[in-house]
């Protein structure tokens, strides 16, 4: 969901929107390549922690899968637990981003 438009276009230039990869699987590294993306990995997971804490809203919409037409039915206790669980996901973000 998120890697997909409006979400990843917050953060990456159109050309590569297409290029973010769907997480969810395992991915094995060579640690020189591990090296050369955490920089960028670290970032991303930054400006995407940054959007979520001034645009809670817009961010649960455009990176949970059909938050926006679930969120009025949620209990206020899943709710919250889908607010935690938006910190890890911005790092995952931040992977599919570098």
């Amino acid at each position: 969901v998120g890697t997909e438009k409006p979400f990843a276009s917050r953060f990456l230039e159109a050309e590569a929107v297409p290029l973010a990869a769907r997480c969810g699987g395992f991915h094995i590294f060579h640690r020189e390549d591990l090296r050369r993306i955490a920089p960028l990995w670290i970032e991303y997971t930054r400006r995407v922690r940054a959007f979520a804490k001034a645009e809670p809203d817009a961010y649960m919409d455009e990176s949970f899968q059909d938050w926006a037409a679930k969120k009025g039915t949620v209990s206020a206790a899943d709710a919250s637990v889908k607010r935690s669980q938006a910190l890890w996901q911005a790092e995952m973000y931040g992977y599919a981003f570098a």
